[in-house]
């Protein structure tokens, strides 16, 4: 409940601040709001420069701020260009606590709560070894023992009529089981490096709060991305479709990195891979370190794209992805691992002196990034 009234005594707030500004602003005739909106931007770029200089401390701001931005900027295509205090990570940050604050409630289980195991497993105990107790007869035994939180007659009726509970496993550390077989598994893969794939998929949530599932494969000896693809909900046929259109007139890898996804791992799938001769390869439980390339460049579109970047819908995440990986991971970023080159290999340049140099910028997601060319 706590939480409850905390939401709502911001969403007060929040519309306290939101609604007499709005009042105020159609009582205001066209030439009225121009004036209104230079004067605010005068103030504004006056005290942007004091915060430059150090003359002032950078504002800060409270929830009430990330909810009301996150109402007016909603529909607006470039929100980041209109934030002065905040940058894009901020306002990344702000949706990630709004979402999780989102998730909790949607999450939270309806009802009463349930009895936690280890009691379930003391009353199924006590039921087990005396079979004519009655559900009465078992509070009684509890209260005697001298049990402080003991449920009702009706909760133990309730709980002697579903079946036994299981103990939740343990989580199986799945690393290595010594170095040496460490040395065999990334052996194979280095050696087997131009004929293998890695395919994984990964969720990413939307100003609206959608989850969208984002499938990427990657080439292991280029280190080239060679499909991502977006949906709302991923079945088999629909994968299958995008492996057909990487792998045209039998073109494809001989070996196929992936998890135990059930998609990945349904057998549609598995025939297609089959049936084009193509191995497929899937990791241990808990153990993404069997799918290191696939891992690794997720973790590269989240940093790099995701986290200064929030997507509006399918198509805008779509169209992010594209750029991301046609204009500047396949072609601009250089990888360590194949030689500081890039996955797509470019025009090689004349050796220059850093004084004599001359480069030419274009950019990449809205100057997020920048393709560099050398003047020759």
């Amino acid at each position: 409940m706590t939480g409850l009234f905390s939401f709502l005594r911001t969403l007060l707030l929040a519309l306290g601040w939101l609604i007499p500004i709005r009042c105020q602003t159609l009582r205001l005739t066209e030439p009225e709001l121009r004036a209104e909106y230079e004067a605010q931007r005068l103030q504004l770029a006056l005290l942007k420069g004091e915060i430059i200089n150090g003359k002032r401390r950078n504002p800060r701001t409270n929830q009430v701020f990330w909810m009301l931005w996150t109402l007016c900027t909603r529909s607006v295509p470039d929100a980041h260009r209109l934030a002065v205090f905040h940058g894009k990570r901020t306002v990344v940050g702000w949706h990630k606590k709004a979402f999780k604050i989102h998730w909790r409630k949607k999450t939270r289980p309806k009802g009463r709560p349930q009895l936690s195991i280890p009691a379930r497993l003391l009353i199924w105990g006590l039921h087990k070894r005396n079979p004519a107790w009655s559900a009465g007869r078992i509070h009684d035994q509890l209260r005697y023992l001298n049990i402080i939180d003991v449920p009702c007659e009706n909760t133990i009726r309730k709980y002697l009529r579903l079946p036994p509970p299981r103990m939740p496993r343990r989580k199986k550390d799945h690393r290595p089981r010594s170095e040496a077989a460490a040395k065999r598994f990334f052996g194979f893969l280095r050696s087997k490096a131009d004929q293998a794939w890695g395919m994984d998929f990964f969720t990413v949530v939307t100003r609206s709060f959608q989850i969208l599932y984002v499938l990427v494969i990657i080439h292991h000896g280029s280190r080239r991305i060679i499909r991502t693809a977006v949906t709302s909900q991923p079945y088999a046929f629909w994968l299958m479709q995008q492996f057909r259109d990487v792998t045209p007139f039998g073109e494809g890898p001989n070996y196929l990195l992936h998890d135990n996804d059930p998609v990945i791992m349904s057998g549609p799938f598995q025939r297609l891979l089959k049936g084009s001769n193509i191995t497929s390869i899937h990791t241990q439980s808990y153990a993404p370190w069997q799918n290191p390339y696939a891992e690794r460049v997720i973790g590269s579109i989240r940093r790099e794209l995701l986290d200064f970047n929030l997507p509006r819908s399918r198509d805008h995440l779509e169209k992010l992805l594209k750029e991301f990986v046609n204009e500047y991971y396949n072609s601009e970023r250089t990888h360590q691992g194949i030689g500081r080159t890039t996955p797509i290999p470019s025009k090689t340049h004349r050796p220059s002196c850093m004084a004599d140099t001359q480069l030419e910028f274009q950019p990449i997601l809205g100057g997020q990034y920048h393709q560099v060319r050398k003047v020759s």
